[in-house]
């Protein structure tokens, strides 16, 4: 089943907020619209972060030394 768009007004005003956002002068890479998106990139900032953990050793074994 299809999800029902959204009403007009939050489009215009997500829209609006977007636009300005985007036209900052350092916006950000990523724009994480409602409470939906910003856990989902907040479980995935986690999972990212404990497999870093995970592997921390083995990356820096993996460092070339600098002259």
């Amino acid at each position: 089943m299809k999800a029902a768009p959204p009403p007009k007004e939050v489009l215009e005003e997500t829209v609006s907020i977007v636009m300005h956002i985007a036209a900052l002068e350092n916006p950000p890479g990523r724009i994480i619209v409602g409470a939906e998106g910003i856990e989902q990139v907040k479980d995935r900032l986690k999972t990212v972060s404990e497999e870093l953990e995970e592997f921390l050793s083995a990356s820096l074994e993996a460092d070339i030394p600098k002259e």
